[in-house]
């Protein structure tokens, strides 16, 4: 995942990471029309959508990781007090 966010950059590989998660959505919506119409089984149907899900959920949890730490920098201590109360505060 360092590479992907080295070579693409922390944005776009989220909104990668977060496509990848519409299009399995698409996959669960349409689940009985991708049978009726391409016969495709809902048993496949059901693990191509659970296996993009996954790398969605992945590379989306992985970048916003990334971003925390780019916030924090280096001044650790007291960016992390800032978030947390930025946090709390806006949740």
């Amino acid at each position: 995942m360092r590479t992907v966010n080295q070579y693409l950059g922390r944005k776009p590989t989220m909104i990668v990471g977060l496509s990848f998660v519409l299009l399995s959505s698409l996959v669960f919506w349409y689940i009985f029309s991708l049978k009726d119409s391409f016969g495709i089984s809902i048993q496949f149907t059901i693990i191509l959508g659970a296996i993009l899900l996954g790398i969605g959920i992945t590379t989306a949890q992985i970048t916003s990781s990334a971003f925390t730490s780019d916030l924090i920098g280096q001044n650790t201590v007291r960016n992390i007090n800032q978030y947390c109360i930025n946090k709390i505060i806006f949740s």
